[in-house]
């Protein structure tokens, strides 16, 4: 907790969140469509702080080691964020340039509630399995605060929500099926992203 911490290991933390958020930004900004690069630079300000410092995996069993240790879960969704430009590159799903645009933001942040909110992830630090519903309706709730187009929303939410693909039940808890070209590409993106034999450094 970070009452706990000395005031060293405070500015540590501190050092760490801004490095991993301006690795965001500048990712961000590769997006040539001002609204979209906008409403991201605006979004990240509403992701929990733990986003920019948590490995992609908390059991670390199912990323590659290149993206565990500080900033991994930064690292783990720019990476989703480049295989999806290559995999769309031949554009296989027929998307608009905007559409495209909007799955990359799309995988910016389709991790960034995965330990649920600031104060989940204070009491329980581990991967959440609703957590592609909960940035789902973060994209869209904030879609609606800052007047970004609601259809781009719940295009890009919808990418979000169905990133699990075939693993998508625990109990009883289900979640959206990829159902439509863009969604099952999105989540190869994500799948690929997150083997151990495909390593992409950030």
């Amino acid at each position: 907790m970070i009452n706990d911490m000395t005031i060293d290991q405070k500015k540590t933390k501190q050092e760490t969140i801004q490095t991993f958020k301006q690795m965001m930004i500048d990712e961000i900004n590769t997006i040539p469509v001002d609204d979209i690069k906008e409403f991201g630079l605006k979004l990240l300000e509403d992701v929990p702080e733990y986003f920019f410092i948590v490995p992609a995996s908390s059991s670390g069993k199912y990323h590659s080691k290149i993206y565990l240790g500080d900033g991994g879960l930064v690292r783990h969704s720019i990476a989703v964020k480049r295989m999806l430009g290559h995999i769309l590159e031949g554009n296989p799903a027929n998307l608009t340039d905007r559409q495209k645009h909007l799955l990359k933001l799309g995988a910016l942040f389709h991790d960034c509630m995965k330990s649920g909110t600031q104060d989940e992830y204070e009491k329980n630090p581990h991967t959440k399995f609703l957590h592609p519903a909960f940035a789902s309706l973060l994209i869209i709730g904030k879609s609606i605060d800052y007047e970004f187009p609601y259809d781009d929303a719940i295009f890009v939410a919808n990418a979000v929500a169905s990133h699990m693909g075939k693993w998508n039940t625990q109990g009883n808890k289900v979640l959206p099926l990829p159902e439509t070209p863009a969604q099952r590409l999105f989540h190869l993106a994500d799948y690929l992203g997150s083997r151990k034999d495909v390593n992409m450094e950030i």
